[in-house]
Order: structure tokens, then sequence, then C-alpha cells
């Protein structure tokens, strides 16, 4: 049975040769104290010198013994280091060889020296966005550390990588095809020079502590502080800028350049992305809200709207205690309000006396909606635009209907990952591709993203956008283009940073909202 062990993250340093204690760690201190109290007893109470010197064998070999186990291979000097010894399942040990099949290895970095590398194992039972986050995230920590990134997908539940992109293949000096390369999983390992890792979903808690563990503190509180505030019924939106913090912005960026080093559509998906520009085109949909606003002057905003098992999640309280304000799915009215906030933001509407529609209102918005439930969310978002809006200046799309193949295949109450899993390959690779052309689709063809960051989708969504679409320019005075309903974007699961927040008292959540609002750049809403 493996023991569970904390992370501990601190500056190791030689010991200096002075005799003095100056210095020393707490720990190092305590002991010369207790070497003290042990030659004061022996020389005060004259202790027989046979025991003392029986004591002092004995101290020695235990003391030895402790600096061989924690020290040995490991490279000492004034760096920072993260001494990992978190536990797993036995099971999982059991029931996975050393050595992982690289029947479908996949080499990421072409100009990387595989002299350290780091092998991603794809699971087999989550959501395609889900693992690709993951991965993005893993990755961009193993780079960071000098490993060129590796892929395993050959026992993946969503087929092959290259069943949806083009993927460069091995090209260095290492024999990647070899199956004798011994490799340890990389978040159960201590700290040593180790050049050939594993890492797959199960290191999720655990590289995610040691993520945050490098963050400033007052990162991890920064949402329960915007969560405490937007209690308040005033306040129901995120806040402009509030998308992704502006100390988070350089993680942000790596775990984006990993994501965009894979997503590198292939044929097929090019094919059904030119498919709905086609479709959508030749329907002139786009221009239905007629001739008052030209093609040119018209703006598309891509909204995600996801519904299926998230949405019984929230039924089900399954967020309560990770976060105090729930995700919005399935709820219309956060995303429209949200859409009207970013036209307002860039001028989309041109109104008199302060209002958004008035009779000179010109440029109309083209909303082209992806969801796992099409038709749900076209009558959600439609019959609370008819009770919002008196003017029909946004027009809502379904982009699922403007494909040339039968939607049968489609989950007819939304997605259900535990329904999906149980497809046949073929099925599920057919669906995923169509879900990735919808995707690049949003990213190239829109002027604006509208989701939830709750969703996975949303979260690829934005980090396939790009960090200059999140965050306010200062320069420029532009807002953001890409906008969360709810969450704001964090470089771990969101559960495991809530979670450090739960003992704050309102007081103290308002006083760190006090600190925070003293720089601009955090947009806190006081």
């Amino acid at each position: 049975m493996f023991k569970r062990i904390l992370y501990d993250y601190r500056i190791i340093k030689p010991l200096s040769s002075d005799s003095s204690n100056k210095g020393l760690h707490s720990n190092q201190r305590k002991g010369l104290s207790r070497w003290k109290v042990g030659n004061f007893l022996a020389t005060r109470l004259r202790l027989p010198s046979v025991l003392i010197v029986i004591f002092s064998i004995a101290f020695s070999g235990f003391v030895l013994v402790f600096l061989i186990s924690t020290y040995s291979g490991i490279k000492i000097n004034s760096s920072k280091y993260f001494k990992l010894g978190f536990g797993t399942e036995p099971d999982y040990y059991e029931q996975n060889s050393k050595f992982p099949s690289l029947s479908s290895l996949t080499l990421i970095d072409r100009n990387g020296d595989c002299k350290k590398t780091m092998l991603y194992e794809f699971s087999n039972s989550y959501g395609l966005f889900s693992e690709l986050l993951i991965y993005a995230r893993f990755a961009a920590f193993g780079r960071s550390l000098g490993y060129t990134i590796l892929i395993d997908d050959s026992h993946w539940i969503h087929g092959k990588l290259s069943d949806y992109f083009e993927i460069k293949y091995p090209d260095c000096s290492l024999n990647l095809n070899s199956s004798t390369i011994e490799r340890e999983w990389f978040c159960d390992a201590a700290i040593k020079d180790i050049n050939h890792v594993k890492i797959g979903r199960n290191c999720v808690w655990k590289l995610d502590s040691k993520i945050i563990s490098v963050l400033e503190p007052d990162l991890l509180k920064l949402q329960a502080v915007w969560n405490f505030l937007n209690k308040r019924d005033d306040l129901t939106l995120l806040p402009v800028g509030q998308n992704l913090n502006f100390r988070l912005r350089s993680v942000f960026d790596s775990q984006a350049s990993e994501l965009l080093r894979i997503w590198k559509p292939n044929s097929q998906i090019k094919s059904l992305v030119l498919e709905l520009e086609n479709n959508l085109e030749a329907s002139n949909v786009l221009n239905k809200l007629g001739s008052r606003g030209s093609k040119k002057r018209q703006k598309t905003v891509g909204l995600h709207f996801r519904l299926g098992d998230k949405v019984e999640e929230i039924c089900e309280n399954a967020f309560k205690n990770f976060v105090e304000t729930p995700p919005a799915f399935g709820n219309p009215t956060r995303y429209i309000k949200m859409v009207l906030e970013l036209a307002k933001d860039h001028h989309w509407f041109k109104s008199e006396q302060n209002s958004f529609f008035s009779k000179k209102s010109e440029i109309p918005i083209n909303l082209v909606t992806i969801s796992d439930d099409t038709d749900r969310a076209l009558n959600l978002l439609t019959e609370y635009k008819k009770s919002f809006i008196k003017r029909p200046m946004i027009n809502i799309i379904g982009l699922t209907k403007y494909r040339n193949s039968s939607t049968d295949h489609l989950p007819e109450n939304g997605h259900n990952q535990t329904d999906f899993n149980l497809k046949p390959l073929s099925e599920k690779i057919k669906y995923n591709r169509e879900l990735l052309s919808e995707v690049e689709y949003l990213v190239k063809k829109t002027d604006g993203i509208v989701c939830s960051m709750a969703s996975n989708v949303c979260n690829a969504l934005m980090l396939l956008s790009g960090s200059n679409k999140l965050i306010y320019d200062e320069k420029y005075k532009i807002k953001p283009l890409v906008r969360s309903v709810d969450h704001r974007w964090f470089p771990t699961s969101y559960p495991l940073y809530t979670e450090y927040n739960k003992n704050l008292k309102p007081a103290e959540l308002f006083e760190l909202g006090l600190k925070f609002s003293e720089d601009h750049r955090n947009h806190v809403d006081l």
C-alpha cells in the first residue's frame, strides 16, 4: 500500500561549514538544540560512558539512514525543488505494465533531441476536450522542465489523434518504437534527474497541486472574492476583463501553445468547416436581418450552449462543494446579456438616448450557436430573446443544421459521456469531427465568442482564440472579444483551487476585494 504524503515545496541549500547555526533551517536549529540537551545530560548528570557511546552510535546510524533515504539521487543546490511523494491506488500499477504500448507513439516536437521525454497516455473514458485540455496543461509543465513531449493514443476511446489532426511523426535519435524504455510515473517520482517519464490522467490532482504551489497565493483567492461579491442580485455577469487575470497570462499562453501544437485540423475536419461555410452562404441566413445592415457591417458572435449531462450535474448540486456561483449551463439569460454587453462595449449597436435598441441601431448580430442539443438550445435562446428584445437585431443560428449529412447519430437530449463511451468507434469519430469543425468555425469565422468557462469546450475556445482576445488592452482600451458568462480561466481544474478558499470568512473576502481593487487591472467590481 502506498502512503499518501503531501508535497514539500522548499529551497534546498548546501549546509554551511561554519560552526554557528546562523542561517540554518528551523528544523536544523532544533536538531542542534537537541544535541546541546544531550551533552548537558551527559556531563551534568554523569551518565555512564558506555550508555553515551551506545546512544551516540545508534543516533548516528539513524541520521545516516535518514540522510541516504532522503537525499539519494537529489541534486542539491540553491534552486527551488518540489519533492513529490504522492500515493496512488495499487490496483492501477498492478493493471498497467511499466512498459507502455508505443504502437501509436507520436512526437509532438520535431525539434526535440529526445534526451528527456515525457510520454502522455490518453485515457479511456473521458470527454474529447477534457483530455485535450489536460494534455495541454501537462505538456506545458513538462516542456518547462526540458522534456520533449510524446503521446500514446493507442488505447484512446476517441480513436487516434490522426483521425482529427495532422500529426508530426518521430524524428530523433532515440529508438521510440522500442517497448524496452522503462518509464516512471512522473507524478509519483521523487525529484531526481529522470530522463524518460510517463504521465496521464491519474496525475491530475497531484500535478495540479504542484502547479498551484508555484502561483501567487492571492490568485487562489481571487475567484472566491468575485464569487462573494457576485452573490449580490445586481451582479450576475462576469465583469469585463475578468475572463483571464493578467498575472496568469504567461501560464495561459503556455497551455495555448501546447494545444495549438496538435490543433492542426486534417483534411476531413477542413472539409466539414468548408461545408458549413458554403451552406451558410447559400442559405443567405447571415443576411437575414435585412438590407439596412450590409454584409460587411454585420457582426457574427459564436456561442457555445452546453446542455446534456452538465445540466443534470447542476441539478444534482455536483458543484456546490466547489463553487459559490454555479455554472450557467442551460440558462439563456446570462448568454444573451453577455452578447449584448459585448456588442455595447465594441459599439456594434448605434443608438440614441443611451438605449441599446433605438431606431438607429444599424449593426445586426448573427449569433451562431453550437450545442450538444441544438433544438433545445435554439428554443431557449429564442424564447428569451423575444421577451427581452423588442427589435429583432439578433439572428440566432444553429450551426449544426447547416450540414449535408444526417444528424440521426446526434444524442437526442444532449451529450452524455457515459452513453457516448458505449457507441461504436466510427460513430464517435464522426461526432467528434463535427464538433471539432464547429469549434474551428467559431474560432476562425466569428467576431467574438460567448460561452461558459465551466465547459471544457469553452476552455478550448479560449485557448485557441488567444490571450489577446481575453484580456483588456490597456494601451488601446480594447475590451475582450471572447467572454465567459460565469467562471474565469484558471490553469488547473476549478474544484481544486476553489476548495482552498472554503474557510475564508466574508470579512476576509471583502478585505481582499479592496486589496485587489487597488490594481485596476484586476477589475474587481466593488
